[in-house]
């Protein structure tokens, strides 16, 4: 869906700048995108328990898992990287800020060292087998470890289907 769309319909909805994620997670399960003579919506969410990583895990492995966060450390580590929005950038070390202001989702999950290999950049500069996250987010992906996402994470969802194409 272009971005302009995307805008358009955020906007027409009253969820630019600013929105209840299951307000929005919601409106998409019966008025989504539409491209074409093609409607994209949402299949119903479940809330997801991010802070039990095994939990979390599980529902990363059925499909992504949107996420409502608190971005400021997030998009400070991610315009640090000289490449952004290019993937690969790492996240660690975050404190614990419950503004929560940005819908992301995780869609992979591992060892610091294995999420690396997959988005084919250096191991960074941590213990390799350090639990974390692929996180989707400005057009990029990249690693954030468990510990940091739980400093910033207010709420989770997985939608089954992930998208409904009518």
């Amino acid at each position: 869906i272009p971005d302009n769309q995307v805008i358009q319909w955020a906007k027409s909805n009253g969820f630019l700048n600013g929105a209840d994620l299951v307000s929005v997670l919601d409106l998409m399960q019966t008025n989504g995108f539409v491209l074409g003579t093609k409607s994209y919506e949402d299949g119903p969410s479940t809330s997801v328990d991010w802070t039990n990583h095994s939990i979390l895990c599980s529902a990363i492995w059925h499909g992504p898992v949107k996420i409502g966060i608190a971005a400021d450390q997030l998009e400070s580590v991610c315009n640090a990287y000289p490449n952004f929005p290019a993937n690969g950038w790492f996240a660690s070390g975050f404190k614990q800020d419950t503004n929560e202001d940005h819908c992301t989702s995780l869609c992979g999950y591992g060892s610091v060292a294995w999420l690396a290999g997959q988005l084919k950049v250096p191991i960074p500069p941590v213990k390799w087998s350090t639990p974390a996250c692929a996180m989707f987010t400005w057009s990029s992906i990249g690693i954030i470890e468990v510990s940091s996402l739980l400093a910033i994470c207010g709420e989770a969802w997985l939608r089954t289907p992930t998208t409904l194409i009518k």
